[in-house]
């Protein structure tokens, strides 16, 4: 039998959850590229949820649109992408 990439609990399937997590220091940029990775992810039809209502109600803008206080500069920042198994 094929596995399902559904989450079944309660009788009820369940989305599966993927969470980004955005961390560094204060004025590195994490708001620009947390706006940009949401605006990537609807643009492609994906449902992306804000649970923290401080971002919900003032939500990032992307990378193209921030101030340049805001992004992060190339010549200083690295972005790592680690992926794990919940």
């Amino acid at each position: 039998m094929k596995p399902s990439n559904q989450q079944v609990r309660d009788g009820r399937v369940w989305p599966n959850v993927i969470s980004i997590n955005i961390a560094g220091p204060v004025g590195c940029g994490k708001s620009a590229l947390l706006g940009e990775f949401r605006d990537v992810l609807q643009r492609h039809g994906y449902c992306v949820a804000i649970p923290d209502p401080g971002i919900r109600n003032d939500p990032p803008n992307g990378i193209e649109t921030s101030a340049s206080h805001e992004i992060p500069r190339r010549d200083r920042a690295v972005v790592i992408l680690t992926e794990t198994v919940a």
